[in-house]
């Protein structure tokens, strides 16, 4: 039935405002929506509100809170909503991998089935294959047996024709030598005699042989002796050649007793050997200088002239003393070349001083002829022989090189300067054409000859040599220091002779030993070869004895095989007719094996084909197997990887499975999820229209006396057009006086669904607005059935 509606004027406020109509579908306006209608109830009494401005703004702040959770419970539902919509797409993607990998699995099952069974089929072909081989290698065992039977049969049917064949030629031999018995009897006689010719021939031989033995071993013998002798002589000479060594060790030792008492005395300087012979032939030049060096000796210190001295300033004594000693050293060697000696002279030393100073003031290294000639020139009691002069200090690290001041210097030190320049002057003179050597040695037979030295500035030593002929010297001649020197060297040169005898008797007696010990191995090497010679000679007997031997035995075969041939003469006819018999036997016997073996060999050559077919059958069986084999682990390897790929797709499929199955949970508390959240929002949309109505209620009159009139609106007919309509159908609303108050009420009250609802809202705020027309007429609605 439709329902009608009657107008019914009364007096209302303006706070009929707050009368708001519901727009389209699924949309409610907070502020004119109340959920809790009784539909059987058609007119209830409005509520009352509290005006009071703290209600209302209390009521304000509910509804700016419960729109926030309006707000962001309905975010959340889109939020959980779209969770849904991808946990939806994630089961459809699972299942779809899941239903793939299913489908790889089943396949993958029936690879694996297939695999297996043909590995199994050919399992099962390898064994038949193994049996068939082991069966057939029995069979060619089996056939080699029987052909090593064969064979070994007809290697003895071999064996019977031979021995037959060597039995039937042996007869038939003897059938001709009794055919040619006569002729046999006169060779055997002939053989006999030949025999015995060997055999005497042989006893001749081995009575030589024995006689070269015995004279073998009488030279063996012999060479014995010989031995013996040479050895003794060599023992002999050793003795000898021990004594004479003796002898030339004494006397050395003598000898270098005394030339240590020499070299002990730091005055002697020993001439070397074969220096007077080499300096009268001119030969010097051959002499090697070091060595001579050597033979000449060194110097020895002497802790006594430890004085210091300076050298470009010598007192007379000091010079005194250095030409004494430098004249001993000189006068060592004189001595031994045989010169006169040299004594040194005071007046020459004046003289060298006068030469010194000079030099000096001159500055000439060396010979300084302006010096010589006011020295010696002038002086007309002396004759000058000559000047040596030495590198002498400067040469020995005494005197710094180019400085004309020379160091201090100890006379030691000096006189082993002086000592070197007179070695050197002998043993190392040749670019100087041995000039030095020979002033030194008075190689010229001057007789008192005056000598002094003299040190220049520039460190170098000059041996100046003169002599007189007015014998105004004589006077002026100083005495050189006594020494043993002379008795040492004679003696010293009496026992170099003896050392020379006795080294020539050790090399005579060295000599006679080697030739002794040359005779002896001469004489071992005769024993030797009479040795080898005894050896040869027994090896030569033993030879002719077992000749001998041998020929007396074929003597012996010969002289019985001519009794036995002529014994068999003696019945012939009767021999002849006996081996005939036994030839035709033995013919016989031949034909016999001869025949075996024909059959056994072609025995042999059935078991021969046997065996050949056989082993061929084995080795086309063992082909087969070797390629069934192979097959076989072809197919197992496939077989393995089957099952292999089929574990890895049931892997892969429970792998899917589990992703399905985690899709569908969460899908499923997705959807839980997404229902919570509705939840949520509708619980939060109801707070919402709970607190816009009491915010209402805070915001309207209070009661009917503050309202004027009342307005009772009743259910209104719903059309099709508006069936999710919400109608307030009882509404108390306080009639404001100030539009603030109305506009202050539209701030504080947000609208559900502005944003995509405005022309519902538009909707509301008309008909807000046409009720308060209608309040302001006194008009109302009166419901109708």
């Amino acid at each position: 039935m439709k329902n009608t509606s009657k107008k019914v004027l009364g007096t209302i406020a303006m706070g009929a405002a707050a009368i708001g109509v519901a727009g389209t579908a699924t949309n409610a306006n907070a502020d004119t929506v109340n959920q809790n209608v009784n539909a059987k109830s058609s007119t209830e009494q409005v509520q009352t509100v509290k005006s009071s401005s703290q209600a209302q703004q209390e009521a304000a702040s509910s509804v700016k809170t419960s729109q926030a959770k309006v707000s962001s419970a309905s975010s959340a539902v889109q939020s959980s909503k779209a969770a849904v919509s991808s946990a939806q797409a994630n089961v459809d993607n699972a299942q779809k991998v899941a239903n793939q990998k299913n489908t790889q699995l089943t396949k993958a099952q029936q690879n694996a089935n297939d695999a297996t069974k043909a590995s199994q089929t050919q399992s099962q072909k390898v064994s038949s294959l193994q049996s068939q081989v082991s069966s057939q290698q029995k069979t060619v065992d089996q056939a080699s047996s029987s052909v090593a039977s064969a064979q070994s049969q007809v290697n003895s049917d071999k064996s019977s024709v031979a021995s037959a064949q060597s039995s039937l030629n042996n007869d038939k031999n003897e059938q001709s030598k009794l055919n040619n018995m006569p002729k046999a009897i006169q060779s055997d006689k002939n053989q006999v005699s030949q025999d015995q010719s060997k055999v005497n021939s042989d006893k001749s031989s081995v009575a030589s042989a024995q006689s070269n033995v015995d004279n073998a071993e009488s030279k063996e013998a012999q060479a014995q002796k010989n031995v013996d002798s040479a050895q003794s002589n060599v023992n002999n000479a050793q003795n000898a050649l021990n004594n004479a060594k003796n002898n030339e060790s004494n006397i050395s030792s003598k000898l270098a007793g005394v030339k240590a008492q020499l070299n002990g005395n730091d005055t002697h300087m020993t001439l070397p050997a074969g220096y007077k012979q080499a300096m009268q032939n001119g030969t010097l030049q051959d002499i090697d200088t070091q060595t001579a060096a050597n033979e000449m000796g060194k110097y020895v210190p002497n802790s006594d002239d430890s004085e210091t001295v300076d050298p470009s300033a010598l007192t007379d004594a000091q010079q005194k003393e250095l030409s004494q000693y430098a004249a001993q050293v000189i006068n060592s060697l004189r001595q031994q070349y045989g010169s006169p000696l040299v004594h040194v002279n005071s007046h020459i030393m004046s003289d060298t001083n006068t030469l010194i100073e000079q030099q000096d003031q001159d500055g000439v290294k060396g010979h300084d002829t302006n010096a010589l000639t006011k020295a010696f020139g002038n002086d007309w009691d002396v004759s000058w022989n000559g000047e040596e002069v030495g590198e002498g200090i400067q040469n020995w690290g005494m005197w710094e090189s180019g400085n004309p001041t020379p160091t201090l210097a100890t006379m030691d030190q000096l006189k082993n300067v002086i000592y070197n320049d007179i070695r050197a002057m002998v043993s190392d003179d040749s670019n100087e054409a041995w000039g030095h050597a020979k002033a030194v040695l008075d190689t010229d037979g001057r007789q008192d000859e005056g000598f002094a030295i003299g040190i220049d500035k520039f460190g170098y030593i000059h041996y100046e040599f003169a002599s007189s002929d007015n014998g105004k010297l004589d006077s002026t001649m100083l005495p050189l220091p006594t020494d043993n020197t002379s008795a040492l060297q004679k003696e010293a040169n009496d026992l170099q002779n003896q050392l020379t005898q006795a080294q020539n008797d050790v090399a005579n007696k060295q000599a006679a030993l080697d030739q002794a010990n040359q005779n002896l191995t001469n004489a071992k090497n005769d024993l030797t070869n009479a040795t080898n010679a005894v050896s040869q000679a027994q090896s030569q007997l033993a030879n002719a004895q077992k000749q001998l031997q041998n020929d007396e035995n074929a003597l012996s075969q010969a002289q019985a095989q001519l009794t036995k041939d002529e014994n068999a003469a003696k019945d012939l006819p009767a021999a002849q007719k006996a081996n005939d018999a036994k030839i035709a036997q033995d013919q016989q016997n031949l034909t016999n094996a001869q025949n075996k073996l024909n059959n056994d060999q072609k025995k042999l050559q059935t078991a021969q084909a046997n065996l050949t077919a056989a082993q061929a059958k084995l080795d086309q069986l063992k082909k087969e197997l070797a390629d069934a084999e192979a097959q076989q682990k072809k197919a197992d390897s496939a077989n393995a990887q089957a099952h292999k790929d089929l574990s890895n797709a049931q892997n892969a499929f429970n792998r899917a499975q589990d992703t399905l199955s985690n899709a569908k949970k969460t899908y499923t508390n997705s959807v839980a999820t997404y229902r919570q959240k509705k939840q949520a929002l509708a619980d939060a949309q109801a707070a919402l229209t709970n607190a816009q109505n009491a915010y209402r209620q805070a915001s309207h009159p209070m009661n009917t006396a503050e309202m004027g009139n009342v307005v009772t609106l009743s259910s209104s007919a719903r059309s099709n057009n508006d069936a999710n309509t919400v109608h307030a159908d009882i509404v108390t609303a306080e009639l404001g006086t100030k539009k603030a108050e109305s506009d202050n009420m539209k701030s504080l009250m947000p609208q559900t669904g502005e944003a995509s609802n405005s022309k519902a809202t538009v909707a509301g705020e008309i008909g807000l607005a046409f009720a308060s027309i209608l309040a302001g007429l006194g008009l109302g609605y009166k419901k109708r059935h």
